[in-house]
Formats: C-alpha cells, sequence, structure tokens
C-alpha cells in the first residue's frame, strides 16, 4: 500500500495522530488542527448559549430526519459528550512517542495557527 497524508480538524485530527502513531509505515504526514489529545484542557459547559442550543437544536433535527434510530438523539448525544470529556487521553509521554516532524504555518488571511507534520 502506498502512504498516505491524513488531514483532520478537531477529532478528525486526533484520529489522524493516534493513526500515524500506530501505522507509521502506512502515513506520509499529518496536517491536523485544533486537537486536543488530553481533555484537561476542555472547558465545561455550565449553560447553553443562544448560539449552542441553536447548534444542537440543528443536529437534533439532523440526526432525526436522516438516522435510522431517529429517536435516539438524546442517547447519543449522552454517549459523545462522555466521550469528548474522556478521551483521547494521551500524556507528554505517549505524545512524545509519536514521532513527526512539525512545522507551524499560518493559514493565509487568518489568525488561527495551524501545525503540518510534514513526515512521520
Amino acid at each position: 500500500m502506498t502512504k498516505v497524508a491524513l488531514v483532520g480538524w478537531s477529532d478528525g485530527a486526533c484520529t489522524a495522530l493516534v493513526l500515524a502513531a500506530r501505522a507509521r509505515e502506512r502515513v506520509a504526514g499529518v496536517v491536523f488542527f485544533a486537537c486536543a489529545m488530553d481533555p484537561s484542557g476542555a472547558k465545561e459547559i455550565a449553560e447553553f448559549t443562544p448560539i449552542l442550543r441553536r447548534c444542537v437544536n440543528r443536529h437534533s433535527q439532523d440526526y432525526r430526519r436522516l438516522s435510522p434510530t431517529p429517536d435516539q438523539f438524546d442517547e447519543l448525544a449522552d454517549a459523545l459528550g462522555s466521550m469528548q470529556r474522556t478521551q483521547p487521553s494521551c500524556s507528554v509521554t505517549e505524545l512524545a512517542q509519536i514521532s513527526i516532524n512539525a512545522s507551524t504555518k499560518k493559514a493565509s488571511g487568518s489568525t488561527l495557527d495551524s501545525c503540518y507534520c510534514s513526515a512521520v
């Protein structure tokens, strides 16, 4: 199999880094953005703001429309919330074992930084 480049944002970035760590021989590089490999930086949501409420409401509507289990959105949301509060949970030592050459890039016209890992 030819090596692939992985691109991920948020949970997809975590997945890309875990895949790169577990299958180095199959990954040419990783581009990741907004990656939290440890839940300690997550902000607890004490109250749903109007924007967050609107976002969750939209997800709920889409889920009901598209899912084979349209009445189970609350169960899905609870399971995802639990996952996001606890996973992934990589120690500094585990993260250091992901051998990649990284350089920081700034998106054109953006204040958001992303990290491009040129090779695994």
